[in-house]
């Protein structure tokens, strides 16, 4: 058997922990931690995403990207703004408890306060309930449809009751160029919009979020994971679906050609910021309150209210409206 012989890191001389091709070459694991901490901070400061912001509320799932998210921002930042965690707690059999501890030791890692909110004992239904009532055909979404509606909606909602200036998720390189790719290609330009690093306010009950993650890839927060020795769960969603087929092969091939070519995805992500979403010149649509939460809606009723109360009709078969 051929055993691989790591180098050492180029910075310090030290026993490198991986390869970085910005460097053509190895570093070890605290310059490896430094590299992708700089390269946040500079689309931090790029992109203006902390701009007018002094308290910041960070989405922590437990997984390895918010985890790394938190990390990250509390070391960069910690000592110049408010910086808090949230968990939500989704009621997925053992997974949600898993991710619940996770989240909490990354925050106590962080030095960051962490607040959970569970959404059985806020809304009456979990991401379970969602899960079984599609299953049975009670309902038409299925369960990650579900959770990605009630995650942001809960996200904001906090932010702005508590008054957070921002929110920050951990949406990494990955997410932004698979969701960009497939945008372009199944012809919903009017969703690349939402592809930025920082989505500001448009409504006085609508935080501005931001995704500090956008030009570190799926490969490096786990690293960075592992260089840090950070708690992640290890365990997958078991409702997770299988990658769509179209999403999946436009990923694998986007995979294919940063293999080949280092960087081709920030620079495909960096051309559409600065070179295609300013001639599409796609206004964001107005938004009103909803009549049932108060919370911004683009119809009568949020998505999130009209969710709710499809899922409790299906399982009380009664409106709870």
């Amino acid at each position: 058997m051929q055993v691989q012989i790591m180098g050492k890191c180029k910075i310090c001389g030290s026993p490198g922990f991986t390869y970085v091709p910005e460097y053509k070459g190895y570093l070890c694991k605290e310059h490896y931690s430094r590299f992708i901490q700089a390269k946040v901070d500079r689309c931090v400061k790029r992109h203006g995403l902390l701009r007018g912001v002094k308290r910041l509320l960070v989405g922590v799932s437990g997984g390895k990207d918010s985890v790394s998210l938190l990390h990250i921002l509390s070391h960069l930042y910690g000592g110049r703004i408010e910086i808090k965690a949230l968990f939500i707690n989704l009621g997925i059999p053992v997974y949600s408890a898993e991710s619940m501890q996770a989240a909490a030791k990354a925050a106590t890692l962080a030095g960051v306060d962490i607040d959970v909110v569970d959404i059985k004992e806020e809304y009456g239904f979990t991401i379970r309930d969602a899960a079984e009532l599609f299953l049975e055909r009670k309902i038409s979404r299925p369960p990650c449809s579900v959770c990605g509606t009630v995650k942001r909606y809960i996200l904001n909602k906090y932010a702005v009751e508590k008054g957070f200036d921002a929110v920050a998720t951990g949406h990494n390189l990955d997410d932004f160029t698979r969701f960009s790719a497939v945008n372009i290609v199944t012809g919903m330009v009017k969703d690349l919009v939402k592809q930025v690093p920082r989505e500001d306010s448009i409504h006085p009950k609508m935080a501005t979020r931001i995704k500090p993650l956008c030009l570190v890839s799926n490969e490096e927060t786990r690293k960075y994971v592992l260089a840090n020795d950070l708690p992640v769960v290890e365990s997958s969603c078991p409702y997770k679906p299988p990658p769509r087929k179209l999403s999946s092969l436009i990923a694998g091939k986007i995979d294919e050609i940063e293999g080949e070519i280092p960087g081709f995805k920030a620079m495909f992500i960096g051309n559409l910021w600065s070179k295609i979403l300013p001639m599409l010149n796609t206004p964001r649509e107005q938004l009103r309150e909803c009549e049932l939460c108060g919370m911004p809606s683009s119809g009568k009723v949020c998505s999130f209210c009209r969710l709710r109360e499809t899922i409790t009709k299906a399982m009380s078969k009664e409106r709870f409206l």
